[in-house]
């Protein structure tokens, strides 16, 4: 399969990810309260950051060794034991500590339990099938997944009373999505080589700082705002930072084909065409993330407001465009990731990594309490910034790029006319600024690019075109 329809693909499953980030958004927040999605998104940060944490990076380890060992069903079932003893060890200690240091009822410390189960396999499972090149049908399952959350998702807050609801609706589609991708594994479970455990470890375990540090930059504001502000203070910045979240998106998609790509393109010594991809990414998200920016940062309060409440709106002003700049230098940092995997330095990412997790950690203790929510967004734009700084001037001794400064200095000419342009036109109301603008500014940045550097966007298309044949 090309990498065109991988990317398709990945699109597509982008897109109902955002989706149904603004159905729970507008559900929560309109049926329930700006409080009560502060509460969804602390019990769902303790969800994500158990099975980011606790899966070990063996999801990694899968990609990396099972192709490379040539024996499928021996890596897999090894990384399925390891995954099952972690979740035996991960429900006693995350049970306990629910229990006796949060005041969290019963019934949601049995929701956390159950759906870090769920999550924690779907993970492993859906790994399989990237690993494995089955990009389609991992594409598909997750889709699919995203499909039956919004819809029984909707359901549940419709005929229920409050978020356990919708909690229990997730449990619901995260069975029915794990059950079918048991049932269409192209693999069988055999018994377990102890011996092979060590090597899995070897190159999970060093990522675990790693994995943590990420966990840290995203979420620690939202348990530092629930410690020095409120509950309802969590529920505006997760909107915000939601909305804001979106760029990152624009180099997520290539994830799943390009992180295969690059172990395969360094196991065969081919620097060569590693450079060559590499320029290729970044030059397409050089001129992609700025109007991108731009465009989100003007229709911020018209998204919340249609979304959500006006009293996030309110807020978007000054939290978004901070929120905007560390996502855009997180779209750009995310796929230098990859070559540290490749080349198995996962120990120096994680310390890069755990670098900028302190820097945000101690900056969010400084700014919240003085400047409350902007302070949480200039800690996290500031962490990504460090971070992306320490990847760069590693990488680029082992790739080169050879990007088109030139190119840049247009895309960044024709979004500050674009931006002109937009702000003049906008109007009161808000669905029509969102149905309209986008077309307006986007046709606006596109039409001045190519009409000031028409060689250079002819040549970058006809090469990422042959590349991604």
């Amino acid at each position: 399969m090309n990498i065109q329809k991988s990317v398709v693909f990945s699109i597509t499953r982008t897109s109902f990810t955002i989706a149904r980030g603004f159905i729970f958004i507008y559900l929560i927040t309109t049926q329930l309260s700006e409080s009560a999605y502060g509460l969804w998104s602390v019990i769902f940060t303790i969800i994500i950051t158990t099975v980011s944490i606790g899966g070990l990076h063996l999801n990694g380890s899968l990609i990396r060794f099972i192709n490379k060992s040539g024996k499928r069903n021996q890596v897999f079932s090894d990384i399925m034991f390891i995954i099952s003893v972690i979740y035996v060890i991960i429900f006693i200690i995350l049970s306990t500590s629910l229990k006796y240091f949060t005041n969290l009822d019963v019934n949601f410390i049995i929701i956390i339990l159950a759906l870090v189960f769920i999550e924690l396999f779907i993970k492993i499972e859906s790994t399989f099938y990237r690993a494995t090149h089955k990009v389609v049908y991992y594409e598909s399952v997750q889709i699919t997944k995203l499909l039956l959350d919004i819809v029984v998702f909707i359901t549940a807050i419709e005929m229920g009373n409050g978020i356990q609801d919708g909690f229990y609706s997730l449990i619901i589609s995260g069975t029915l999505v794990l059950i079918m991708l048991t049932y269409n594994l192209n693999s069988h479970i055999i018994k377990p080589e102890f011996s092979n455990f060590d090597r899995y470890l070897r190159y999970g375990i060093p990522m675990v700082p790693r994995e943590a540090s990420a966990q840290i930059i995203a979420n620690t504001d939202r348990f530092l705002l629930l410690y020095y502000l409120s509950q309802e203070a969590v529920g505006i910045y997760v909107v915000c930072y939601t909305l804001s979240a979106m760029l990152q998106h624009i180099s997520s998609v290539l994830k799943p084909v390009l992180y295969p790509l690059v172990v395969d393109l360094w196991d065969q010594n081919d620097q060569e065409s590693l450079s060559e991809v590499y320029t290729k990414i970044f030059q397409v998200l050089s001129i992609l993330l700025l109007p991108a920016g731009v465009g989100l940062a003007l229709l911020a309060d018209d998204i919340i407001l249609l979304t959500s409440t006006r009293l996030i709106a309110t807020q978007s002003a000054s939290l978004v465009p901070i929120l905007l700049i560390g996502f855009i230098i997180k779209a750009l940092r995310d796929p230098l990731e990859f070559i540290f995997n490749a080349r198995q330095e996962n120990q120096l990412l994680a310390i890069y990594l755990i670098t900028g997790s302190i820097i945000n950690v101690s900056l969010n203790i400084i700014l919240i309490p003085r400047i409350g929510l902007v302070g949480a967004a200039w800690a996290t734009s500031a962490a990504h910034i460090v971070i992306l700084f320490l990847l760069s001037y590693k990488v680029l001794s082992y790739i080169h790029l050879d990007l088109d400064y030139k190119m840049i200095m247009y895309s960044i000419l024709s979004s500050v006319v674009m931006f002109i342009v937009i702000s003049h036109i906008e109007t009161q109301d808000p669905l029509l600024n969102i149905m309209l603008l986008p077309i307006l500014g986007g046709s606006c940045y596109f039409v001045l690019l190519y009409g000031v550097s028409r060689g250079q966007v002819k040549s970058m298309a006809e090469n990422l075109r042959n590349h991604t044949q």
